[in-house]
């Protein structure tokens, strides 16, 4: 059984021995169970929609009405660019602010657009670190700014979700020396305005909100936390989901939690025989699955694992490794179609590509690994949507070792159990 693998501008019809063949576009006939109809897969046009000289940091895409908006965060900005519905840009890349070194996450909900940034604390340039919600007009142009907290220079991860009633609830870790934590707060951005002399996406001067830390404060918060809100008879509520981390006769360990927002502890999901598990959860309209990394033996990689979670977030299945998971990116996990999809940037020898695996209702895949690649890839940075049943990539690369720039790129891939269009 083999996989599918579209290189990115690269007219290679096959790899050395040691790997498998790949062509331009890959549509592959798969098997699933006897009693499953076949799942196909195809990939369609790439773009290429931006470029950075050391390559970007942190990368977001987001689907609204009028189209996608692709962010990325390099050493020179934050920057985003409008694309269609197929990946391809429709305006110039637009610069919104300093680079958000500490993370980003956007989303767009009834086209209100707003992008969570995490700016490190600078100390040979005594600049303090923030965390910002920044809001854009349909031109893409900053609209409004709300500062929230400030962080230390250790800072990795934010997220956001809006509520029902227009605020915002938004999670962050907030690192420095020997004191690592995650924080949340619901943030409104009605009071929230950008003033005349204000550089675009730059810190505000709005009162910090009221911050609560989720984390014990005894033991290390890991990065890159995630907030989801799920709607109830009680109204909607946010779920919180973080790890804590500690070090075990010299090897680090860890634990997934989630906080609800409305009552008691936090509740530990799993336990993680390592730690920077970047752990999300999405529902498939089954139940809740938590999805996260971890390096179990005899693995000696890191990998993603899902599992099902119930309706008061407790296992009740036994976790499913997936693929391996080994690279500086975060996996990202989405519903698309009968699906769930896993967007995982992973090693492939010394390559490092980009594989998308679909999930079942059993946690299980129905068709082998999808892999963006192109030769000496170096893909670690990766999100996705899904547009109608297309789920549509974003990619960043790292410079080549030869000295190559890197760049963006837009891919979309169709899978049906008939033939996809």
């Amino acid at each position: 059984m083999g996989r599918a693998t579209h290189a990115l501008g690269v007219d290679v019809r096959a790899r050395a021995a040691r790997r498998v063949a790949i062509v331009i576009v890959a549509t592959v006939a798969l098997l699933a169970c006897a009693s499953d109809p076949p799942v196909r897969c195809r990939f369609e046009d790439s773009h290429t929609i931006g470029a950075s000289p050391l390559g970007a940091s942190h990368v977001a895409l987001v689907h609204r009405t009028s189209g996608l908006v692709a962010f990325w965060s390099a050493r020179e900005g934050l920057y985003a660019r409008a694309l269609d519905a197929e990946g391809a840009a429709t305006a110039e890349a637009r610069r919104l602010g300093p680079e958000c070194d500490g993370g980003i996450a956007a989303t767009s909900v009834d086209d209100e657009l707003v992008i969570a940034c995490s700016r490190r604390a600078r100390d040979d340039k005594a600049q303090d670190g923030s965390v910002a919600l920044i809001a854009l007009d349909d031109r893409l142009a900053v609209r409004r700014v709300r500062s929230i907290a400030r962080v230390g220079r250790d800072s990795l991860g934010v997220d956001l979700a809006r509520r029902s009633d227009g605020t915002w609830s938004v999670i962050w870790h907030d690192g420095s020396i020997g004191a690592w934590a995650v924080r949340r707060a619901r943030v409104s951005l009605e009071d929230a305005t950008l003033a005349p002399d204000r550089e675009d996406g730059d810190e505000g001067t709005d009162a910090l909100v009221e911050a609560q830390e989720l984390s014990s404060g005894v033991l290390a918060a890991s990065p890159f936390p995630r907030v989801h809100v799920r709607a109830s008879d009680a109204g909607d509520e946010a779920l919180f989901v973080f790890e804590e981390s500690w070090l075990d006769g010299g090897f680090a360990r860890g634990r997934v939690l989630v906080a609800r927002e409305r009552g008691g502890l936090p509740i530990a999901v799993e336990e993680l025989e390592a730690n920077d598990a970047r752990a999300q959860l999405v529902h498939d309209g089954r139940s809740w699955v938590l999805v996260f990394r971890d390096l179990r033996r005899p693995s000696p990689r890191a990998s993603l694992y899902a599992r099902r979670l119930g309706d008061d977030l407790r296992p009740v299945e036994p976790a499913r490794r997936v693929t391996r998971a080994d690279t500086d990116g975060s996996p990202r996990a989405l519903t698309c179609g009968e699906h769930l999809v896993a967007v995982v940037p992973r090693t492939w020898d010394t390559d490092v590509l980009v594989g998308l695996d679909l999930l079942d209702a059993r946690l299980r895949k129905p068709v082998p690994e999808q892999q963006v690649y192109e030769w000496s890839a170096r893909f670690p940075f990766a999100d996705a949507v899904c547009v109608d049943d297309a789920v549509l990539t974003l990619v960043a690369s790292r410079p080549s070792v030869g000295g190559g720039g890197a760049a963006l790129h837009t891919i979309g891939m169709r899978c049906s159990a008939d033939d996809p269009p």
